[in-house]
């Protein structure tokens, strides 16, 4: 989204919703998810499904089936088997033997697939770094007892 047509999206929200500054600061960061996760897809040549299946299985610490990936996509389990089968053979899961029922299957990410994640991301997490930095140490508690109290309740607002 570009710079422009972001902010027109915003003045469009500011008509509808009124909230605090730091909301729309918030609001404004949240949109650029969007940008930078078809940017990691782009860049490790990716699909939107793909790089969203990835960041599900890099989220989940014991994996999931083929299935599972399927309902939370969205997606058909064929369609989810297809796709399992895709990053596979990019290197980027692994299918492992279920530790309780012998006839499933868990996905799990690679360590390569988190390195390449971490590898694209880097150039942004330096720039964040680098404005992290530039707050003193009093400020830097503020904004990150913020910002965990924001993913809170976004974990709350996703778990309904």
């Amino acid at each position: 989204m570009s710079s422009a047509s972001s902010k027109d999206q915003e003045a469009a929200e500011r008509r509808e919703v009124e909230a605090p500054e730091l909301s729309w600061a918030l609001r404004d960061v949240n949109r650029m998810t969007g940008p930078v996760g078809r940017t990691i897809a782009r860049r490790m040549r990716l699909n939107h499904t793909e790089i969203e299946a990835l960041d599900l299985l890099m989220e989940s610490v014991s994996g999931m089936g083929p299935v599972e990936l399927g309902h939370a996509l969205g997606i058909r389990s064929a369609s989810a088997t297809a796709l399992v089968d895709r990053l596979e053979a990019a290197g980027h899961v692994r299918r492992h033997p279920h530790p309780s029922d012998r006839r499933r299957q868990v996905v799990l990410p690679t360590d390569t697939a988190r390195r390449d994640v971490i590898g694209v991301l880097a150039p942004l997490l330096a720039d964040v770094d680098a404005l992290a930095a530039e707050l003193d140490p009093e400020e830097s508690a503020v904004v990150e007892r913020y910002l965990r109290r924001v993913a809170d309740a976004m974990r709350r607002f996703s778990a309904d």
